[in-house]
């Protein structure tokens, strides 16, 4: 899930990253966290 998230960063715009994090925060909200630090 990582890696994937990261992928679309640079890909996606602010609004798409934003979504992402929607996403990851309801699948599994330790990535989430680990990925803003």
């Amino acid at each position: 899930i990582l890696e994937i998230a990261r992928e679309k960063v640079p890909q996606g715009s602010a609004s798409a990253t934003r979504m992402e994090h929607k996403t990851i925060k309801l699948t599994n909200p330790k990535p989430f966290r680990f990925r803003t630090n």
